[in-house]
């Protein structure tokens, strides 16, 4: 396995860093800012391939607007040679980088206006790919952006009227090439999402609030020439009751409709443009009536506790199903979703350490679905049975230097295709953070999984469908998912 060269998030650093010196030299009039700091760092992305990447942040406070901006640019791949399964060797090298800009102007205590911009690419290049015979290389294009207007308004005490629009437009687009210089074939996937909303707040008493909304959402598809267009409301309710103090209780339910992520079916946007086009139902969004019931309690001594329960009656379900001979993402039916989520908090007293807090998390889900090839009940793809974080936070003696330990245990996740199951093992990692200020800058330092968090990858290929139960080959491949950071910030 080796490294590809990766000059472009250098170059993006380099940039970055120099941008504030030059508008100094440039002479152009000096900003007045309230508040504000600019950070820079270098990491590797939590990735089973090499990677690294850049990242810079700009937050500034100006009087009544609140602005922040980032940028980040990522580089990795790897190479191996011949698999267990008698293929070739093969190669895969990627870029991607993303722009954020997200500003928020209160000009009264009465009135807030939030404006949020973003646009993201991703460029893959896959060489000599063993899963696709007769396939000598794809390139895979990703972009996504989007826009969101919102304003709040409180025209009189106990309401709250908050409303607003935004879209998003996803789009990939495939060459893939044929050996001996045949001529590629070119595909490509469109979709956009575009959603105009409403929501009312209304504190008839200091102890109770409502909150009611809906939202029209509408959502096109487009696959290579063939497209198909959806609309749906999705409204909600929010009932809070505060019984006694530091205590909240909640209740809710909601429609929720989850958009077509463009870049999870770039691999099968061929197939999808078939299946579009014959069975228009057969490509949906996700959707499910979620409902919520949640508890808050703040104890004595800054004790913090908290518990949810989540229930999600899912409508619409994609993951991999049979496309002609084939899979791709489609609408593989209802589902249910249940889920269990909570939290705690408190202050600790540790030599030499004043202020530290540990708090930590723990979530556990169950999830079914039928499966669409075999037509038996399972877990819905990707999803974890459980899942825990720890983190212990304070500051080294009275030296400008703050630190956190994390430790976090992660269950284990299946993705079911039509003649392939891969399984991640279970895993649990412990790493850190260590932060040292320096005047208006700060430099820190973060490691996750510095001990364990290896999770092993097995693989079972099947002779045809999963239906016939026929295994024909099984792989293993191991991933320590272990991530750098190094920052830089400086106040403002």
């Amino acid at each position: 396995m080796r490294r590809r060269p990766t000059p472009a998030w250098r170059l993006a650093l380099l940039v970055a860093a120099l941008a504030p010196a030059a508008h100094a030299e440039s002479g152009a009039p000096a900003i007045h800012v309230d508040d504000g700091d600019f950070t820079l760092d270098a990491y590797n992305p939590a990735s089973d391939q090499p990677s690294v990447g850049g990242r810079a942040n700009l937050d500034l406070r100006l009087d009544n607007l609140e602005t922040k901006l980032q940028a980040n640019i990522e580089s990795g791949g790897l190479e191996v040679g011949p698999d267990p399964l008698g293929a070739s060797a093969w190669g895969q090298s990627w870029t991607g980088g993303q722009a954020q800009l997200t500003a928020i102007w209160s000009p009264s205590g009465t009135a807030r206006l939030e404006v949020s911009l973003s646009n993201q690419l991703k460029r893959q290049l896959s060489q000599l790919n063993p899963l696709a015979p007769g396939v000598s290389g794809q390139l895979t294009s990703t972009q996504t952006g989007s826009a969101k207007v919102a304003a709040i308004l409180t025209p009189v005490t106990p309401l709250e009227l908050q409303f607003g629009g935004e879209t998003t437009s996803g789009g990939v687009d495939t060459l893939v090439y044929a050996p001996a210089g045949g001529s590629p074939t070119a595909s490509n996937l469109r979709s956009d999402t575009a959603r105009v909303f409403a929501d009312l707040t209304w504190r008839p008493v200091a102890r109770f609030s409502l909150e009611a909304g809906d939202a029209v959402e509408t959502l096109g598809v487009a696959v290579t020439g063939t497209s198909a267009a959806y609309a749906y409301p999705t409204p909600h309710v929010v009932g809070t009751l505060t019984p006694w103090a530091d205590g909240e209780w909640k209740i809710g339910a909601e429609r929720a409709v989850t958009a077509p992520n463009a870049a999870q079916f770039a691999t099968f946007a061929s197939v999808l443009a078939t299946a579009v086009r014959s069975e228009p139902a057969s490509f949906q969004p996700d959707r499910a009536w979620r409902y919520t019931a949640s508890v808050r309690q703040t104890l004595p001594g800054a004790i913090v506790v908290s518990a949810s329960l989540i229930q999600s009656n899912l409508e619409s379900v994609t993951d991999l199903g049979p496309v002609g001979g084939g899979q791709a993402p489609v609408s593989i039916g209802a589902g249910q979703r249940r889920e269990v989520q909570v939290a705690f908090s408190t202050p600790v007293a540790l030599p030499y350490a004043p202020g530290a807090k540990l708090s930590a998390t723990a979530g556990w889900r169950q999830s079914q679905v039928t499966d669409p090839f075999t037509g038996l009940r399972r877990p819905i793809s990707g999803d974890a049975p459980y899942q825990a974080e720890i983190d212990l936070t304070g500051v080294l003696g009275s030296l400008p230097v703050n630190w956190g330990v994390k430790a976090q245990l992660s269950g284990p996740q299946s993705i079911y295709q039509m003649s392939e199951v891969d399984t991640l093992s279970p895993s649990a990692g412990l790493g850190g953070v260590i932060n040292y200020r320096a005047g208006p800058v700060t430099v820190g330092f973060q490691v996750d999984n510095l001990v364990g968090g290896l999770r092993t990858n097995t693989s079972l290929y099947y002779s045809g469908s999963r239906a016939s139960d026929v295994i024909d080959g099984v792989r293993q491949t191991h991933d320590d998912s272990r991530a750098f950071r190094l920052s830089f910030t400086r106040a403002l």
